[in-house]
């Protein structure tokens, strides 16, 4: 039996459960950002070691932790203050720092595997999963090689830009084994026949030099998005899916999106900016994020005098923004960025909760997933991410498990690229809602067969008597 100062919730129990009765080696835990995934996973690590121990079947089993950098004191502190029993278990590292535990993990009785915010392995071309793929490989062939192992997933946005993206989570949570996990992470067979069943093709023109012309021609490629197949999609993800909303498991407060624009054509704002080498969008999208820092300075200042005792998140997609928000508030405001050493950040954090700055800003990179940051209940959203799941994650800082506040949500816009880029994030999440609806109507018709079975049993025995 677990021993928690904590309460655990509806949905959380469900987990746990769902994880140790799937008959899978590994779960993806689909929650909705703030619905507790941490400490809903750590209890179902202590709870499947425990009973190993107490099987004879593992003497010193580890729990190996990988989530962000920016998590790693979130999972320590969760485990120090309410999950003592996994101390001398958990090894937490951060996912850049996976390749220094592959040289380690031989050493160690790996049987529980929790991979925070796994939306960061959704792309199997990368050195990422090839690195990922490693460590399952030397785990699973060394020691007890995660005899009776479990493995739990957990992240709010599986797939950021299509179905194709949900194919690694797959991979890794119904492989029979870690080492057949490893192979098929990096299978190139499986992976376009996944493509090819659950995504749509998305088709684009490209310029491309041609030697024996010596000219440029187009050319049309295509590429995986959206996705295909949703009703046999869905079926497949619910064998290894353990899906919930927010709005389904608690109460929170409204959040309200505020969309402000400046009014300011493009090209006006790019006569202010400066920044070299504009002829790459990219770089224009960076002209213009500077060329409305001004007016974002402009807004901040009218907010807080306004709302003279009101904390405000802001996040922008460059460093620049904020260098200029940390020079123009001057004692009120902090910044994580990435540039800042592990206590600095920490301490900018933590000073913010405590209410010793007003303003945070943050990089949607370093700032968007794992902190909880219900102390404050207002957002400027300062450019945009390229995937709705990135903006969502951002906007779940504040709207989460436990505020007690309607959230403001201020989007600052100007001309035609802003209204594009929010366009295009926007339009990302049409795939999503797809599958989610699936997955919730198939749940609801579970449960219908749970309850139809439950009364024939009674009218069964009811005919008995």
């Amino acid at each position: 039996m677990i021993q928690t100062a904590l309460k655990a919730r509806a949905h959380q129990i469900d987990l746990m459960n769902f994880s140790a009765t799937n008959s899978m080696i590994g779960t993806l835990a689909w929650h909705g950002m703030g619905l507790g995934k941490t400490l809903g996973a750590l209890w179902a690590a202590q709870k499947h070691t425990d009973d190993l121990i107490a099987s004879g079947l593992a003497n010193n089993p580890k729990v190996a932790i990988f989530c962000p950098k920016s998590a790693v004191i979130t999972w320590r502190q969760e485990i120090n203050t309410n999950v003592k029993a996994l101390i001398p278990k958990a090894l937490i590292y951060p996912i850049s720092s996976i390749h220094h535990f592959v040289k380690s993990c031989k050493y160690h009785d790996v049987r529980y595997i929790i991979i925070d915010e796994s939306h960061a392995f959704k792309s199997p071309e990368t050195d990422r999963i090839s690195v990922l793929a490693k460590l399952f490989k030397t785990i699973g062939t060394h020691g007890n090689a995660f005899k009776n192992g479990r493995m739990m997933l957990l992240t709010g946005t599986p797939m950021p830009n299509g179905a194709h993206e949900l194919y690694t989570s797959f991979a890794m949570c119904t492989a029979p084994d870690l080492v057949e996990a490893s192979k098929r992470l990096q299978d190139p067979k499986r992976i376009k026949a996944w493509e090819y069943s659950y995504a749509d093709r998305k088709k684009k023109n490209f310029r491309k030099y041609d030697r024996k012309t010596h000219s440029k021609v187009n050319e049309e490629r295509s590429s995986p998005s959206g996705a295909a197949n949703v009703d046999l999609l869905g079926k497949l993800l619910t064998r290894f899916t353990h899906y919930r909303r927010v709005t389904d498991c608690i109460d929170i407060p409204k959040a309200h999106e505020h969309h402000i624009n400046l009014g300011l054509p493009d090209d006006d704002l790019l006569r202010d900016a400066d920044i070299e080498k504009p002829e790459a969008y990219m770089a224009i999208v960076e002209r213009l994020s500077a060329a409305k820092t001004p007016h974002m300075l402009s807004w901040i200042n009218e907010f807080i005098r306004i709302n003279p005792t009101t904390q405000l998140l802001v996040f922008t997609m460059h460093r620049r923004p904020l260098d200029a928000l940390m020079a123009h508030f001057k004692g009120r405001a902090r910044q994580i960025t990435g540039k800042e050493k592990r206590t600095e950040r920490d301490d900018n954090i933590n000073h913010f909760k405590e209410g010793r700055y007003q303003i945070l800003g943050m990089t949607y990179k370093c700032g968007s997933e794992s902190l909880n940051l219900q102390n404050s209940y207002n957002s400027l959203y300062h450019g945009y991410p390229w995937t709705d799941s990135t903006l969502r994650q951002a906007m779940a800082r504040t709207y989460r498990s436990g505020q007690l506040n309607e959230t403001n949500h201020f989007f600052l816009t100007s001309g035609q690229n802003d209204s594009r880029v929010l366009n295009l994030v926007r339009s990302k999440q049409e795939a999503t809602n797809a599958v989610e609806d699936m997955l919730i109507e198939l749940e609801k018709q579970r449960i219908n067969q749970a309850i139809q079975v439950q009364t024939q049993r009674q009218n069964l025995y009811s005919s008995l008597i």
